[in-house]
C-alpha cells in the first residue's frame, strides 16, 4: 500500500508533513483519511496503515487543511500544525443510529434517490492527475510493477467512453511475468468497477431488482450523518457472491465510500487464449473513496484488487494464482472542460511525484530484483 503525497512546484523553501491518524478510543490507525487544502482543488488521501505524507509551500503553512474519514468528527487544521504532530487523533462520530434509521424509505429506496442524484452531486467531467501504481503477483510472488505519475480525461458520467490518457510517465515498469494471461492492470480496467460512472451493478436502475438492500448502521462524512446500506446479490447460482457496502448522505443522497467484493467459484471455468489453461475463482474488490471539490463530489482514491486462478484445461488442476493490485491517488482535478490541470507530471521529474516507500513496495521491489538476478545469471 503505498502511502499518498502531495507534490507541489520547488519555491523558496518546501517543507514536509507526515505522520499516521489513530483512533482515540482504541488507538488503532484510521484508514484512508482524506485531507484536503480548502483553498485549493489539491489534497490526499493516508493509507490503510493510517500514514501520509505531503510536502507544501511555506507560504501555504497556516492554510487549513479539512481532515474527514467515514465514522470519525471532521476536523480542521492548518499545514503547520500537521508538521508538527507525527500522531493526529481522530474522535469516532457519536451518532443516534435509532434515530437515524428511523425513515419512511427502505434502503432500496435511498439506493433510487442516489442514483437519481448522481448528476447533481458528482463532477460530470473532469481532468485528473494523480498516481498510479499497479503490481501483479503468479504464484506468491511479486513478477511485474508498472507506476507513475498520470494525467487523464474523464468522458463523464454514464459515458461509453473509456478514460483519456493525457500523460503519463513511468518511474518503473518491470516484467516477469510467466503466464501473461488478460489482467486488470490499467487504469481503464480498475475503473470499469467505478460504479457511481458506469451507472453498474448496484447502481443500475434496470438491475436492482437483483440486489437485496439493508440499512446496517450511521455514521458521519464531514460532520454530515450518512447511511451505511448492505447490498448483496440475490442469484440460484452457487458459484457467484457480490456484496457492497455503501455510505450514503441523509440529506442528500451522495454516496461517500463504495466498498464491494465480487467472486466467482471455481465451478465457474472460463478458457484463456493460452489453450492449456483455465481461468476460474474470480474475485474483485476493491474501495472507491469521494471527496468535495467546490460543490462536487469528485473521485479521491480507489484501491483495485482482482485475483484469480489458472487451471489445467484436461485435469482442472490448479496450476497457479494470480493477482493484480492497483491504486490511484488524485493529486489535483478539474473540470476537463475548462482547462487541464497545471504543472502536469510529464513537464517535471517523476521522482518528484514518487510516494514514500513502504513495506509492501519493498516486498515487491525484493521479488522483482530476485526475479532480475535470476533471469541474468548464467
Amino acid at each position: 500500500m503505498l502511502i499518498p503525497t502531495l507534490v507541489f512546484p520547488l519555491r523558496a523553501q518546501i517543507l514536509e508533513a507526515k505522520g499516521v491518524f489513530v483512533s482515540t478510543n482504541n488507538l488503532k490507525p484510521v484508514p484512508y483519511v482524506h485531507l484536503q487544502f480548502k483553498k485549493y482543488n489539491i489534497g490526499t488521501v493516508a493509507n490503510q496503515e493510517g500514514a501520509f505524507s505531503f510536502t507544501y509551500d511555506a507560504t501555504m503553512a497556516e492554510d487549513t487543511i479539512s481532515v474527514s474519514a467515514v465514522g470519525f468528527e471532521a476536523i480542521q487544521l492548518s499545514a503547520r500544525q500537521l508538521s508538527q504532530q507525527d500522531t493526529i487523533l481522530l474522535k469516532e462520530a457519536v451518532v443516534e443510529l435509532a434515530g437515524l434509521i428511523v425513515t419512511p424509505m427502505r434502503a432500496e429506496e435511498v439506493i433510487r434517490k442516489s442514483i437519481a442524484a448522481i448528476p447533481n452531486n458528482y463532477i460530470a467531467d473532469a481532468s485528473y492527475q494523480g498516481f498510479f501504481r499497479a503490481a501483479s503477483k503468479e504464484c506468491g510472488t511479486y513478477t511485474s510493477l508498472n507506476e507513475g505519475p498520470l494525467t487523464f480525461n474523464d468522458p463523464g458520467l454514464a459515458s461509453s467512453d473509456s478514460i483519456q490518457l493525457t500523460c503519463y510517465k513511468a518511474n518503473r515498469n518491470s516484467n516477469f511475468k510467466k503466464y501473461n494471461l488478460a489482467d486488470s492492470s490499467t487504469i481503464n480496467q480498475a475503473l470499469s468497477f467505478e460504479h457511481i460512472r458506469n451507472r453498474q451493478g448496484f447502481l443500475n436502475l434496470q438491475n436492482l431488482d437483483s440486489w437485496r438492500f439493508n440499512f446496517s448502521g450511521a455514521s458521519q462524512y464531514e460532520g454530515q450523518d450518512v447511511y451505511v446500506i448492505e447490498a448483496s446479490y440475490i442469484s440460484d447460482e452457487r458459484r457467484m457472491k457480490h456484496t457492497a457496502e455503501l455510505y450514503v448522505g441523509v440529506d442528500n443522497y451522495a454516496i461517500y465510500k463504495i466498498k464491494y467484493a465480487y467472486h466467482w467459484s471455481e465451478r465457474y471455468f472460463r478458457k484463456t487464449y493460452i489453450d492449456s489453461l483455465l481461468e476460474a475463482d474470480h474475485d474483485w474488490k476493491g474501495e472507491f473513496h469521494y471527496a468535495y471539490s467546490t460543490d462536487k463530489l469528485y473521485l479521491k482514491y480507489f484501491v483495485f484488487h482482482h485475483s484469480k486462478v489458472a487451471y489445467d484445461h484436461v485435469y482442472k488442476r490448479k496450476v497457479c494464482e494470480l493477482e493484480v493490485h492497483n491504486e490511484f491517488i488524485t493529486q489535483f482535478v478539474a473540470p476537463a472542460s475548462k482547462h487541464e490541470p497545471p504543472n502536469t507530471p510529464c513537464s517535471g521529474s517523476a521522482k518528484d511525484y514518487l510516494p514514500p516507500e513502504t513495506e509492501l513496495y519493498h516486498n515487491i521491489l525484493s521479488d522483482l530484483n530476485a526475479l532480475k538476478d535470476s533471469d541474468s545469471s548464467p
